[in-house]
């Protein structure tokens, strides 16, 4: 549910412009590191490549790894099976307010054909 909570929000963030709501709802050391000036700026990526997280809520993430890093932190990587193009993903989350916050993420575009490979 993480996952996909967190793509619905990146698809949000990107269609609208407003950064405020994914930054708000992190952790507070990803709020020190991102103003929403610099999380536009690091998911331009994501938007200039057109990855498409508007059907988030219906998307079964492929999860690759699940790594516990740290007091407090989990890691989760693996491949985001949207089309026309999957991405691929790493994210951190951190315990905090009584729920897991994002607190770091990498996102990239997959190989072409690894949406292929995701589970249905």
């Amino acid at each position: 549910m993480l996952v996909r909570t967190t793509f619905v929000s990146f698809g949000q963030a990107i269609e609208t412009g407003n950064y405020s709501m994914l930054r708000d709802l992190a952790s507070p050391g990803f709020r020190k590191r991102y103003s929403e000036a610099g999380l536009e700026q690091a998911l331009a990526p994501l938007r200039e490549a057109a990855l498409q997280f508007g059907d988030a809520v219906l998307v079964v993430p492929r999860i690759n790894a699940f790594e516990r890093k740290g007091e407090g932190l989990i890691e989760i990587a693996g491949v985001w099976p949207s089309s026309p193009r999957a991405s691929r993903y790493r994210l951190v989350f951190q315990a905090g307010s009584g729920a897991w916050q994002l607190f770091g993420f990498e996102v990239s575009a997959a190989d072409d054909g690894e949406h292929a490979k995701a589970p249905r």
